[in-house]
C-alpha cells in the first residue's frame, strides 16, 4: 500500500490473512512474463522484445527517480534500524545465514572454513590483501542498520524476477511484485539487491 500510494505500479493482493500461523496473500493471476524471463529469451535469441523492454525499463527508471525525489527525506538511526530491507543484508551477514554457510566449523573440499576465512587470496593473478574475515567484518560495520541518513520509499527487492513486463509494443510497462522488504530506507540499499541479482546472480533464475 505504501508503494502504491507513492506511485509505484505494484501488484497488490486481492485478499490477505494476518492471523498468526495462517498468514497468506492471494494475488490476481499474472500471465505476463517476468523481466528475467524476457531477458533470458532475448539472450537466447528466442525473443525480439529488446526494444520494447528497453523502452519500458527507461520509462520505469524515469518514474523511479521521481519517486525517489518525492519521498527523499532524512531519517534517524532508530528509524533506519527498523527498515525491513536489513533482512536482506545486515541480518544475513551477522545471523543464521553466515553461520549456516561460513561457520568456522564447516569444511569445503576438505578445507576448514576457519582456514579459508583467514587465508590470503590470489585469484587470476590478482592478490587480495583482505581475508574473508576482514571483508565480513567490514560489511557488518558498513551495513549496520542504526545509521542516520537519507531515505526513500523503496521496493527493496526489485530484481528482474520480481518485475513483470506487462502488455506489448509501445504500451509495454513494468509491474512490481513481492514487496516483502518495502519501506523507507537508503536509496543505495534499494538499488543494491536488483543490481546484484540482475548482473551477478542471473544463474539463480
Amino acid at each position: 500500500a505504501m508503494l502504491a500510494e507513492i506511485g509505484y505500479p505494484v501488484l497488490q493482493p486481492v485478499m490477505q490473512s494476518t492471523e498468526a500461523g495462517k498468514q497468506f496473500l492471494i494475488y490476481p493471476v499474472i500471465t505476463d512474463p517476468s523481466v528475467f524471463d524476457v531477458t533470458w529469451a532475448i539472450e537466447q535469441q528466442t525473443s525480439d522484445r529488446f526494444a520494447e523492454l528497453q523502452a519500458a525499463q527507461a520509462a520505469a527508471d524515469h518514474d523511479l527517480l521521481g519517486i525517489y525525489q518525492r519521498s527523499l527525506t532524512w531519517q534517524s538511526a532508530e528509524q533506519a534500524a527498523s527498515a525491513p530491507i536489513h533482512q536482506l543484508f545486515y541480518h544475513r551477514l551477522t545471523g543464521g545465514r553466515l553461520d549456516n554457510f561460513y561457520s568456522a566449523e564447516k569444511t569445503i573440499a576438505s578445507q576448514s572454513m576457519q582456514d579459508i576465512r583467514k587465508a590470503q587470496w590470489t585469484i587470476n593473478g590478482q592478490v587480495y590483501s583482505e581475508t574473508l574475515n576482514d571483508i565480513i567484518e567490514r560489511a557488518i560495520n558498513l551495513l549496520k542498520p542504526t545509521q542516520a541518513g537519507a531515505s526513500i520509499v523503496g521496493h527493496g527487492d526489485a530484481h528482474n524476477g520480481n518485475v513483470f513486463l506487462c502488455g506489448s509494443g509501445e504500451t509495454a510497462s513494468l509491474l512490481y511484485f513481492d514487496p516483502a522488504f518495502a519501506g523507507k530506507h537508503h536509496p543505495l540499499l534499494d538499488l543494491t539487491k536488483p543490481l546484484f541479482h540482475n548482473v551477478f546472480a542471473m544463474w539463480m533464475y
